[in-house]
């Protein structure tokens, strides 16, 4: 094992999360940390620079977007790898942004509730298979 490799949390297992700065092991390579985040709870994993924080599995946090930070969940703890060139995670998700998005879910909720609705009364030969509704 690398001298240089130093994990705040555990001497023996240095695959586990440790302190926030990189490290250049004695071999020369760069160390970062990954970790990796989901939107949905099942969903696709988006791998990311947790940064200066420690997320733990099931945290929420913010992560960067093209339209802007959105809330994930973490679904993979940070590690220490090779990889290099990934989003930085924006921080913790607060208050507001959980508030948004639960209110978001109801919209999106009461969006199906109403089209099946619509869809039963009117007699309409056709399935809801899915809801796309605007977040912002």
């Amino acid at each position: 094992m690398p001298t240089s490799l130093r994990c705040s949390r555990s001497r023996r297992w240095p695959w586990r999360s440790g302190p926030a700065e990189a490290t250049v092991p004695a071999y020369g390579l760069a160390l970062g940390r990954v970790g990796a985040v989901s939107f949905s709870r099942y969903g696709r994993l988006h791998y990311a620079e947790p940064g200066a924080l420690d997320p733990l599995v099931g945290d929420k946090v913010l992560m960067p977007t093209d339209d802007g930070p959105e809330v994930a969940g973490c679904g993979w703890a940070a590690h220490w790898t090779e990889a290099d060139g990934l989003p930085v995670l924006v921080g913790p998700a607060g208050a507001a942004e959980l508030a948004r998005v639960e209110a978001f879910a109801r919209r999106k909720a009461e969006t199906r509730v109403t089209t099946k609705r619509l869809v039963r009364e009117r007699a309409l030969v056709t399935k809801v298979v899915g809801v796309d509704v605007r977040n912002r």
